[in-house]
């Protein structure tokens, strides 16, 4: 794996990463990515949020977004937007 952008991005608190991973058999797990950029980025695992693992047609490459947030806080707290929802397929909410 290599890193080819980082970003800040200080309204957010995070920093904003794109990479590339080559793999010789499967596409990569968001674990096995987040597994890696631990061990390229010295930062806890807890704090890393792989958002895409997008494979390279024709190859065995895929580029690799990821947030790494300053808290765990902070995380739950952008990362939020979606609301779960109940078997019925009703959106719930979370403050009730």
């Amino acid at each position: 794996m290599k890193i080819i952008e980082k970003k800040s991005n200080p309204l957010l608190s995070r920093i904003e990463i794109k990479a590339e991973i080559e793999y010789s058999a499967v596409t990569p797990s968001n674990e096995d990515v987040k597994n890696q950029l631990v061990k390229l980025i010295p930062a806890e695992g807890e704090l890393i949020l792989v958002k895409q693992i997008l494979p390279v047609y024709g190859s065995r490459k895929s580029i690799v977004s990821a947030y790494l947030y300053e808290s765990k806080k902070l995380m739950n707290e952008i990362e939020r937007t979606k609301k779960p929802k109940t078997k019925s397929g009703e959106e719930t909410n979370p403050s009730e």
